[in-house]
């Protein structure tokens, strides 16, 4: 018999078994698209609208506490009862963030450590099991990425290995004049003005343009209201307006 896989779950740096005998997710997040596809008159079904956005997603995380504590010993003044509530609360603080949202990381079997931004959006939900709990997370990136960032010159070629496209590339662009990135695949293209000596960095993510921490936003020229995605596969690119460019991404899984 093939042996469990060990998914390792963790928010951020912190493993979630710390605090658990056991954490799996009761549901794998799968995004659902916003909009609507378009109706033709006088014919059956619908036509697809292939860029319609994706939505948030929920995370059903089921977590069963520890009656001890790390060490396996029960120490708290209320025994095994103490404990249990003690590690529900720890857990609960884990994506009960007010700062900014924790990474819900894993490792997967295939895709490697993969992570993706969550909230806590509904829990814990008691379940028949005993001190099984079910946390309803809200994953706010509607695809998983993986966890270390590539940094590529785009003029060499970008492939994404991954199922989804990307669309929270960073951009740095250095030198140059006006220099445009143009992704020949898609059609996507970014342009900005001359960035002299101080490079000027283009978040997709995030919507900001900045040049040494202030924002330049004025000096964005692109062709998409997204500004700019790499595509499932191979993208092709060119730079024109001399300098350097590269871009930071990470592959996207659905």
């Amino acid at each position: 018999m093939m042996a469990p896989w060990d998914y390792n779950f963790r928010a951020d740096s912190t493993v979630i078994m710390d605090y658990c005998e056991q954490v799996r997710l009761l549901r794998y997040p799968f995004a659902d698209r916003r909009g609507t596809n378009h109706v033709i008159p006088n014919q059956m079904g619908e036509n697809s609208d292939p860029d319609k956005y994706f939505n948030a997603v929920p995370i059903p995380l089921e977590v069963t506490v520890s009656e001890t504590d790390s060490a396996g010993a029960v120490t708290h003044t209320n025994g095994r009862p103490g404990h249990i509530q003690e590690n529900l609360d720890s857990v609960i603080a884990l994506f009960q963030r007010f700062d900014q949202a924790p990474l819900l990381k894993m490792n997967d079997p295939e895709k490697g450590e993969i992570q993706r931004p969550v909230e806590l959006f509904r829990g814990p939900a008691p379940s028949q099991n005993r001190f099984t709990y079910v946390l309803t997370l809200r994953g706010l990136d509607p695809f998983w990425s993986e966890a270390t960032a590539n940094n590529t010159n785009p003029v060499s070629g970008i492939t994404n290995d991954g199922t989804a496209p990307i669309h929270d590339p960073i951009i740095t662009f250095t030198g140059g004049t006006t220099p445009r990135l143009t992704n020949t695949t898609n059609g996507d293209y970014v342009e900005v003005g001359s960035p002299g000596g101080t490079p000027i960095l283009v978040d997709c993510g995030a919507g900001t343009v900045t040049q040494g921490g202030s924002s330049v936003i004025s000096q964005l020229v692109t062709n998409r209201d997204w500004w700019y995605r790499l595509g499932v596969g191979t993208n092709a690119h060119t730079l024109s307006g001399g300098g350097s460019a590269s871009v930071e991404w990470r592959a996207k899984w659905f």
